[in-house]
């Protein structure tokens, strides 16, 4: 994950809340609002989490020991 993931999830996470705000029905507003806890989280972790990159960059030139 990047921070772009993280961007993404958090932009989710305000989405969800703001279709939370306009439901009239609160189980549905509800399911909005574990929505937006759920990316948050995942934007938590994405902070966290290095991107992970095929290959070794870097490490061309090393050499065994």
């Amino acid at each position: 994950m990047s921070t772009e993931d993280s961007g993404y999830y958090r932009a989710r996470a305000i989405e969800e809340r703001a279709r939370a705000a306009e439901c009239d029905d609160r189980s549905i507003a509800g399911i909005h609002l574990e929505l937006a806890a759920k990316y948050e989280a995942l934007a938590k972790v994405a902070n966290i989490q290095p991107t992970l990159r095929p290959g070794w960059e870097g490490m061309a030139h090393a050499q065994p020991a």
